[in-house]
């Protein structure tokens, strides 16, 4: 029976690259795989198959062990390796111990999924912050442009000179969800590297039956912060109310804007048009996008991949989304959806009002979108993206 070591920055559930871990350990445990999970919180487990490092109670010190590394942290994941001798060690989302983790890998066969521009960028958009696409690659263009301070570049500087050694040496494969995090890997100097995408789970694959609502229903699903566009879906919902005041947007997620949020509904007296869910567990947010007219996506960053528009459209529930980084992959501009042009509340209330005013073509896009994500993100494909993987290595 062979072993597989997932790691990723946490255990809880949390975006995007948390549901890729999660479907891939579902897949690999239904093929007879022993998996192991480790993670880092602020509790430490080591029960059964799901094993926990215990960080810092010190934020500062946490920091510290992110940038310059940390031989408690390399030290328990060899550790770990040791026990469980995997086959292969697959490294999810991997921010908060880089140096720490990718200098314990050495004796392993090693997958790492490039989920975010992380290693690549001071802010991890990946993108400037007025929208538009960076080349990446650290250094002090980040402070001369705005992305980053001064502490801030001279830290990610020294850890890109750190880390790289380790995260090129000591991984055999990368794995690139979206074309456009590959092309940005190749660019940076990255080899062996596999362009897979992602798949939605298999409920997805179920019938859809969308309901008859009594008012036009809006969903947001992710974090609420700058860099998912909450502040520009904000703005753009005042201007949609005053079009088509009983329209109703859910927003289900957290994050450290969610005060702002709350002081902006109140503001506006959008009290009977903006309902906040929370977080939402994974297994409830089917049903969700299923309630849903439309979907809206305005993130500013770079999204690699963005697993919960694909989910929305495999729920038949168009999408307007901004066209940055891996979006315009699955998403195909009057066909599934629009593409809009990032921060623009504009563009972004116009294409939202036009699948309001048009049932037709909300069926239409919904029709279209979920047949293209059932053919080309199913849950089979990322299986076999998964296994091919793993034997390549192996």
């Amino acid at each position: 029976m062979k072993k597989i070591l997932l790691i990723n920055d946490h255990l809880r559930f949390g975006g995007g690259g948390d549901a890729a871990l999660n479907q891939e350990r579902e897949i690999l445990q239904r093929e007879g795989y022993e998996v192991y999970t480790l993670g880092f919180g602020t509790e430490s487990a080591q029960d059964g198959f799901l094993l926990s490092f215990k960080e810092a109670n010190s934020s500062k010190k946490n920091k510290l062990r992110k940038f310059f590394g940390s031989k408690e942290v390399t030290h328990y994941i060899e550790e770990i390796i040791a026990t469980v001798q995997p086959d292969v060690v697959h490294c999810h989302l991997i921010s908060k111990h880089p140096i720490s983790v990718y200098k314990a890998l050495k004796t392993v066969k090693v997958i790492t999924t490039l989920h975010g521009p992380n290693f690549f960028c001071t802010s991890s958009w990946g993108g400037l912050k007025n929208g538009a696409p960076c080349e990446q690659s650290i250094g002090m263009k980040c402070l001369v442009r705005g992305c980053s301070n001064i502490t801030a570049t001279l830290l990610y500087s020294y850890m890109k000179h750190k880390l790289w050694k380790y995260l090129s040496k000591n991984t055999d494969l990368f794995h690139c969800p979206s074309r456009n995090i590959y092309n940005v890997a190749n660019r940076l100097g990255l080899s062996n590297l596999v362009y897979k995408p992602l798949g939605v789970d298999p409920e997805f694959m179920d019938p859809v039956v969308k309901p008859i609502n009594k008012r036009k229903i809006l969903l947001f699903v992710g974090a609420i912060a700058e860099v998912k566009g909450i502040k520009v879906l904000m703005n753009s919902m005042r201007e949609i109310v005053n079009q088509s005041p009983d329209v109703l947007l859910k927003i289900a997620g957290r994050g450290h804007l969610s005060k702002w949020v709350e002081d902006f509904i109140v503001e506006y007296k959008l009290q009977e048009n903006v309902k906040l869910l929370g977080f939402v567990p994974h297994e409830n947010i089917r049903q969700l996008y299923i309630e849903a007219d439309v979907f809206l996506m305005p993130s500013i960053w770079q999204e690699q991949f963005g697993l919960v528009g694909a989910e929305a459209l495999a729920c038949e529930t168009p999408c307007v989304a901004s066209d940055v980084g891996g979006i315009s992959e699955w998403l195909q501009h009057d066909q599934s959806g629009f593409l809009v042009p990032p921060l623009s509340v504009k563009d972004l209330t116009e294409a939202t009002l036009k699948l309001l005013d048009s049932e037709n073509l909300r069926k239409r896009f919904g029709q279209y979108g979920r047949s293209y994500i059932l053919t080309h993100y199913s849950p089979d494909r990322y299986k076999k993206s998964i296994l091919e993987m793993i034997n390549k290595v192996t």
